[in-house]
């Protein structure tokens, strides 16, 4: 998620500046389209195997009901500076 947020700002992605550590939110209907295409823009501008692997699966999910009006997601990106046992 770190890497996510710091990518987002680096490349002006507005969406994906909410993925600070311990940040909870909430993406709804009117948000989605611009998320999914910072998402996707992320994906055409860094060429990393396991960024993809993690962004591709999260796309193909929120895109997999396209007439749904009701479509929210929700994002919890952890305490990602804080050491594992």
């Amino acid at each position: 998620m770190h890497r996510l947020f710091r990518l987002g700002q680096a490349y002006g992605l507005r969406q994906l500046r909410y993925l600070e550590s311990d940040a909870k939110f909430l993406v709804g209907q009117v948000e989605i389209p611009e998320f999914v295409q910072d998402l996707k823009k992320l994906l055409s501008l860094i060429n990393d195997e396991v960024l993809h692997d993690v962004i591709k699966p999260l796309v193909s999910a929120i895109e997999a009901h396209p007439g749904s009006s009701r479509k929210h997601v929700i994002v919890s990106s952890g305490r990602y500076f804080e050491k594992h046992a």
